[in-house]
């Protein structure tokens, strides 16, 4: 199933804090993560930073994951993902060649962000089983660093076939 650049799934757990709470600081702050709903503990980012480095470093892709809280005004997570991908700049971040997963606990909610060179050599399918076999699970049980952690693991995996 093909979805263009993105990938929307719903998925069941809750939680919540507001995108407007975030300044620029903070964004500089946390680097590759933007935790805005506020659910890694401080140990988990510090790791899934480090995850995200040797991701980039083994496939010179970045990958971005943004937690938020909710929409703010917009009423369809797809619009307001799109709309966070422009507000912090993450196209241009990304160059062309690197994903951005922004997901929301309390929304069950997640929004998967593919440039173009990242879906020449990874098929969306295989993003899309490793959110519906990886992080949905894990997210349900709101381990979002362990189903994160997972799915780095199986994306290097692919990448470096």
């Amino acid at each position: 199933m093909r979805m263009g650049w993105h990938l929307l799934l719903i998925f069941f757990f809750t939680g919540g804090t507001s995108l407007a709470q975030l300044n620029d600081s903070s964004q500089q702050e946390t680097g590759l993560i933007l935790d805005m709903e506020e659910v890694f503990e401080r140990e988990e980012e510090q790791a899934l930073r480090e995850s995200l480095k040797e991701f980039e470093r083994q496939t010179k892709s970045k990958l971005f994951i943004v937690s938020v809280g909710n929409t703010e005004d917009f009423s369809d997570f797809d619009q307001y993902a799109l709309h966070i991908l422009d507000r912090y700049d993450f196209r241009e971040k990304i160059d062309n060649n690197g994903l951005v997963l922004i997901f929301s606990g309390g929304l069950r909610k997640i929004h998967l962000n593919t440039e173009m060179e990242a879906r020449k050599i990874v098929e969306d399918s295989v993003y899309q089983r490793v959110i519906n076999d990886l992080l949905i699970p894990s997210f349900k049980t709101r381990d979002y660093h362990q189903g994160i952690e997972k799915s780095l693991t199986e994306l290097l995996r692919v990448y470096n076939l």
